[in-house]
């Protein structure tokens, strides 16, 4: 393991030739610091006390870039724990193609298993591939880079969803990198399905909006989330489709969609009734798709689904021409 991590450092994050490596690792990072900043700082309420000073802009480059990193002491940066950096340097040369590897062969002979006690953290050491996965895939691929990038299957759906919520912070986290416009990530949103049976959360779009409906109201409802992962503020649910034709390529990512998003008005998953000014700034819904139809016709970058949804993929998928948006790739 020593020898295959300096060899994936030297061979592809060092030298001239791997700078757009090296880039993406970087950003990796930065999206890992993101979402570990909101999760603290959420649990102990200081961002919505953030977003009620008037002074306060956005949740733009420049304030990550000065944000505190000590998160846990005032002695010591929040970072990675050995075992988890390990992980992820194990794992380069299943992101980055190695030169001496064209068809992937050696490396498709390998399995790395993360194994660590409760709470140790092995979801971060995950989180941090699928990251970098979503980033290079983005960069190397350009638009064929859309659609799912990163698939996460699970026995119990209890599991799914607590694991989702975690996730789902950290392509909140590359989808605001997406819309600062500054790193290559393409058009196509970073988005995250939550794929489980009718019981946890509705297989068409009519009933999730029922479950909106539910959240608006302050009743009992299936949305995986009681508040704003970003900010903690309250959340609410569209109550119709997004309006906008499929067949006008500057909007096709919003088509058939109902949007879940935040009612603080500062927060970055927050926008105005007004469509047009979500292309003006960095706000917009949060990035989740949350019926089966909608991750049909939008495939979500990152999918978390119970092994009873995969069985019945052959079955449920519509293969019409309308079943699902062509400009979004394929599910597989």
């Amino acid at each position: 393991d020593y020898q295959r991590m300096k060899e994936n450092v030297e061979t592809l994050l060092k030298g001239e030739n791997n700078k757009d490596n090296l880039a993406s690792f970087r950003l990796m990072n930065s999206a890992m610091f993101m979402q570990l900043w909101h999760s603290v700082k959420v649990k102990q309420n200081e961002v919505i006390l953030m977003l009620e000073n008037k002074d306060f802009n956005s949740f733009d480059f420049n304030f990550y870039k000065e944000a505190d990193d000590k998160l846990f002491s005032q002695s010591e940066s929040a970072g990675w724990r050995a075992f988890q950096l390990a992980f992820i340097l194990l794992n380069l040369d299943g992101i980055f193609k190695p030169e001496n590897d064209e068809n992937w062969e050696r490396r498709n002979e390998w399995v790395d298993l993360v194994w660590f006690p409760t709470g140790g953290g092995k979801t971060e050491a995950y989180l941090g591939l699928i990251a970098l996965t979503i980033i290079n895939r983005r960069k190397l691929h350009k638009e064929e880079g859309g659609g799912v990038a990163s698939i996460m299957r699970y026995t119990l759906r209890l599991l799914t969803m607590q694991q989702f919520q975690r996730a789902s912070l950290l392509i909140m986290a590359l989808e605001l990198i997406r819309r600062w416009n500054q790193y290559g990530l393409g058009n196509e949103p970073i988005t995250i399905g939550l794929w489980v049976g009718d019981n946890s959360l509705p297989n068409k779009t009519e009933d999730l909006i029922t479950e909106f409906e539910k959240l608006n109201n302050k009743q009992h409802n299936k949305i995986p989330f009681s508040n704003c992962p970003w900010c903690g503020g309250n959340i609410e649910g569209e109550d119709k489709e997004d309006s906008e034709n499929l067949n006008n390529r500057k909007n096709q990512w919003y088509s058939k969609r109902v949007h879940l998003k935040c009612s603080n008005d500062k927060c970055s998953f927050s926008y105005p009734k007004r469509r047009a000014r979500v292309r003006q700034n960095d706000q917009g819904a949060i990035p989740v798709c949350l019926s089966d139809e909608i991750i049909y016709q939008h495939p979500p970058t990152l999918l978390f689904g119970t092994v009873d949804k995969f069985a019945q993929l052959a079955h449920k998928v519509n293969g019409n021409e309308n079943g699902r948006n062509k400009d979004s790739r394929r599910l597989f």
